[in-house]
């Protein structure tokens, strides 16, 4: 599956105006033909990092056995992420809560209904890299223990997409160029001229659900070891829209 990204100002410059003056607009001729123009530079990338999410959870009749087996769990978790130097693992919601629910019972024929309470916890661990075939195996390993898998999926990194803001932009620029020059022809004007150029502000980041091309997991009987998850890199759409001012002249 592919997503777009769009990652603009943010990523690209401190200001809305690039390169054409320090807070102002360059001065127009006056009577030159003003022209207004919107282009994307885009292209389509592998998606270069893979993440987890994976969760304990445990129901028990008191909240001390809830949160001691939780909390074993995680630190048994944490203890097999530190010797992998490519992933990064961080902790997440940690959640304790009661369960009520009602079943029947017929004591001498009778039916009556009767509460259960029951403590009910759970909590989150996102495992994040570039290595893969480490991040699923430490996965499968975590699934063994008891851990379920909430998310799983491929997407790009921040650094992938600020490795293509210099080829995108100049992509952008150079199709406002030729859709001016063509305009200029058009009105015996051959040279074009940028007062300004600007990029729409967007703070979009890259969603981590469903980036994932195909994402497969994974495993054997009750009585076996679970089979590490199986991930498959997707592509995604990085895009960068340029605005200009321009005007034409002999």
């Amino acid at each position: 599956m592919k997503n777009t990204l769009l990652f603009l100002t943010v990523l690209l410059a401190p200001a809305a105006v690039f390169a054409l003056g320090e807070g102002h607009t360059p001065p127009v001729p006056e009577g030159a033909t003003v022209l207004h123009f919107s282009e994307q530079g885009r292209k389509t990338v592998p998606q270069d990092k893979v993440r987890a999410t994976i969760r304990i959870e445990h129901e028990a009749d008191t909240t001390r056995e809830v949160q001691d087996v939780i909390n074993k769990a995680m630190k048994k978790a944490l203890a097999q992420t530190k010797g992998q130097k490519s992933l990064k693992a961080e902790t997440g919601y940690y959640n304790v809560h009661r369960r009520d629910r009602w079943e029947e019972v017929s004591p001498f024929g009778s039916k009556k209904r009767k509460r259960i309470t029951k403590w009910f916890g759970s909590q989150s661990l996102t495992l994040d890299g570039k290595d893969a075939e480490v991040l699923t195996e430490v996965v499968g390993k975590l699934q063994d223990e008891g851990f379920q898998v909430s998310q799983l999926t491929y997407y790009l990194s921040k650094e992938k997409q600020e490795s293509l803001r210099d080829e995108l932009v100049a992509q952008a620029i150079g199709r406002i160029q030729n859709r001016a020059k063509a305009i200029g022809q058009q009105l015996n004007l051959s040279e074009v001229h940028f007062a300004e150029i600007s990029f729409d502000v967007n703070h979009a980041q890259p969603s981590p659900v469903f980036h994932g091309k195909r994402m497969m997991m994974a495993m054997d009987t009750a009585e076996s070891a679970v089979a590490a998850p199986t991930v498959a890199a997707g592509e995604t759409d990085v895009a960068i829209t340029v605005s200009a001012r321009v005007y034409l002249s002999r």
